[in-house]
């Protein structure tokens, strides 16, 4: 079993590639994977990932 994070940086939200705006948010999304990842079960499928702008930019969960 795989635990895959996949998501597109390639929005406003992120700023410029290795800004601190961009560190900000990919360090933002990866803690919200963290915390819900202690409640999300591995039957549960794939689970949404949002930027903090609201849009829709990738999905986590486990894969067989």
């Amino acid at each position: 079993m795989e635990f895959v994070v996949k998501f597109d940086v390639d929005n406003d939200a992120f700023g410029e590639r290795g800004s601190p705006a961009f560190q900000l948010e990919v360090s933002r999304i990866l803690g919200k994977i963290a915390e819900k990842a202690l409640f999300i079960s591995n039957d549960v499928g794939t689970v949404v990932i949002h930027d903090s702008n609201g849009n829709r930019v990738g999905e986590w969960g486990w894969q067989q």
